[in-house]
């Protein structure tokens, strides 16, 4: 399975847009995400919000416009039961990316699918070995 990974802005929807015409991926992984926690709890809990919730609405909304077949949420458990504005974020990231899916599925398309990972390891190289196993890959 080809992998592909680039920089830029989250909120941009124009250079996601940019991003997805020009690689027309089978799948989209969307983990960009404040993770500094302490940094996010006072005066930036707003840029937490703006960056994981916003961003999150800006890749799922993007991809469904797209007609990418997959979108996959990494997401971690700290989203399961929000103790804090960095887990509140990342459940409300979730949230949209799950409306979204709803509004695809309105439409007669098939849904995103979420997956949550935890915050050790990496989901993708994991993920990559049961899709080997499964037979999914090339």
């Amino acid at each position: 399975m080809p992998f592909a990974g680039f920089v830029g802005d989250v909120k941009d929807a124009e250079r996601v847009r940019e991003v997805i015409a020009g690689q027309k991926p089978a799948i989209v992984f969307h983990a960009a995400a404040y993770k500094h926690v302490p940094l996010m709890e006072e005066e930036n809990c707003w840029q937490a919000v703006r960056n994981n919730v916003f961003g999150t609405w800006v890749m799922a909304a993007e991809t469904i416009a797209a007609k990418v077949p997959r979108f996959v949420l990494v997401s971690t458990d700290k989203a399961v039961n929000p103790t804090n504005v960095m887990g509140a974020t990342k459940r409300l990231a979730e949230i949209a990316a799950r409306r979204c899916s709803q509004r695809r599925l309105d439409a007669g398309q098939r849904g995103a699918v979420r997956q949550r990972a935890r915050s050790a390891g990496s989901v993708i190289r994991s993920s990559r070995s049961r899709w080997r196993a499964a037979g999914r890959s090339r």
